[in-house]
């Protein structure tokens, strides 16, 4: 037991440092080498704006791993599956419309909160929003799989999401500023995904 737990923290530890690089906007750096202040504070209000649609959903995510983990150990399978199936279908039914309000509201709140000059920050905020189905779905599938001691789809999706983020960083940021950090950084979050997704539908689903 000490073993199991000892290699799980380690490898939780190389997945945290991925973690926030792919999902915790790890684009401030480059767009502090290769952009403006002014357009790392477009992309800092755009991301404080994700980051408060993304509760929810995080929340969920916070909740699946103690409790698959418990059914787990009770060996109680089914119990897991149909509660997989469950919260991945429940999950559009959130993410959709709160993704389709931002992309419509969300621009015009942040015209209305700080005024004109910051009119830069939709198509930034927009760009982000596109993504949080997908973003929704790879808090549940990581907490799924490391509910179930399966660690390595999620340190593959996160390595290989963490190298698409930095090579379209170095290519989007200096000519498109904070719209193309968003965009690079998107793309790195679905392709980050990919991996759990798949992993977690073989151990948990299928979803019905």
């Amino acid at each position: 037991v000490r073993r199991r737990a000892a290699r799980f923290a380690g490898i939780s530890t190389i997945t945290v440092l991925l973690y926030l690089v792919v999902f915790m906007r790890s684009e401030f750096v480059f767009l502090e080498a290769f952009s403006t202040d002014a357009e790392i504070g477009l992309y800092s209000i755009s991301f404080a704006a994700m980051s408060a649609l993304m509760k929810v959903p995080d929340t969920v995510a916070i909740v699946i791993a103690p409790a698959f983990a418990t059914l787990l150990g009770a060996g109680q399978w089914d119990r897991i599956r149909s509660g997989y199936s469950r919260m991945a279908r429940l999950l559009p039914v959130v993410t959709f419309p709160l993704t389709a309000l931002g992309i419509v509201l969300g621009p015009e709140l942040v015209n209305l909160v700080y005024g004109d000059e910051y009119s830069g920050v939709g198509p930034v905020l927009v760009v982000m929003l596109a993504t949080l189905p997908v973003v929704a779905y790879a808090g549940v599938c990581e907490a799924t799989l490391l509910a179930l001691e399966r660690q390595r789809p999620i340190v593959l999706g996160l390595t290989v999401g963490t190298l698409v983020n930095i090579v379209l960083n170095l290519v989007l940021v200096p000519p498109y500023d904070a719209v193309g950090a968003a965009a690079a950084n998107g793309v790195a979050q679905i392709t980050a995904t990919v991996p759990m997704y798949l992993a977690a539908g073989r151990l948990a689903g299928p979803i019905v």
